[in-house]
């Protein structure tokens, strides 16, 4: 695998500070709620879960090359303590589709299998590092939408989202089908 890095100069830090520290489709965003009394929080694309209302950042900036070009952004909410890696195909071969591979996955890579075949199908990869349910899921999924929507030059709302897991992970994507809508 050729690795090619790509500078974070001052272009990634206006990047930063512009883009993410206050997304224009949440800038007037309310808090993400219980819909019912000690019930889970439901996230949807509008609202802020307060576990995760600190500005996502990018930590890293690099495109690695296979047989096929891949955009790798690692970010993290700092307040949460959330990594998170973000893989984009180049959008010759993007078709407007994320998938998300929870638990059991302790790391914030995924296993190359999972991120060929993927790309491969045209998607990008969102891998969150934890296994702590669905809202760090869907604030990494968010993020990544804003991340993406740039890259690839299109409205957020335009990508399909799919998240998937075996063992506990299966929990996790029952619990996001349950508490988010538009995530």
């Amino acid at each position: 695998m050729k690795r090619t890095t790509k500078a974070l100069g001052f272009w990634a830090c206006f990047f930063l500070t512009s883009a993410f520290a206050a997304p224009h489709h949440l800038r007037d965003a309310l808090q993400c709620t219980a819909t019912t009394t000690d019930g889970p929080v439901f996230v949807d694309a509008t609202c802020i879960d307060p576990l995760y209302d600190d500005v996502g950042v990018v930590s890293e900036d690099d495109t690695y090359t296979a047989s096929v070009s891949v955009r790798v952004i690692a970010c993290r909410f700092p307040k949460a303590s959330l990594d998170f890696t973000v893989y984009l195909p180049q959008p010759s071969g993007f078709e407007s589709r994320f998938i998300q591979f929870v638990y059991p996955s302790e790391s914030a890579t995924p296993r190359p299998d999972v991120l060929g075949s993927v790309i491969e199908y045209g998607a990008y990869v969102v891998q969150v590092q934890g296994t702590i349910g669905y809202r760090h899921e869907a604030a990494a999924a968010k993020f990544a939408r804003d991340l993406a929507a740039d890259f690839y030059s299109r409205d957020r709302s335009s990508f399909y989202g799919y998240i998937h897991g075996g063992s506990g992970g299966s929990y996790q994507t029952v619990g996001a089908m349950e508490n988010t809508q538009g995530v």
